[in-house]
């Protein structure tokens, strides 16, 4: 996120959108300065829930190159 504010300064994730639509009362107060870099001064905090359904392997398990030494 950090990158893109500053690298494009543009909100390529859409959280003005979000802004807008569940607080459109704030947006009005922020919109300006939204479209003048506001973005780009947001802190964003992130929150990541994930479930694995499935784990696989890509490669061959280390444990054939420990029991090979052995």
């Amino acid at each position: 996120i950090e990158s893109v504010q500053k690298q494009y300064e543009s909100d390529i994730f859409g959280f003005g959108e979000a802004i807008h639509r569940s607080n459109p009362k704030e947006w009005k107060k922020i919109k300006e300065q939204w479209d003048k870099g506001g973005f780009s001064e947001l802190t964003a905090n992130v929150k990541v829930d994930v479930k694995l359904q499935h784990t696989g392997t890509v490669g061959n398990s280390f444990l054939e190159d420990v029991k090979e030494t052995k």
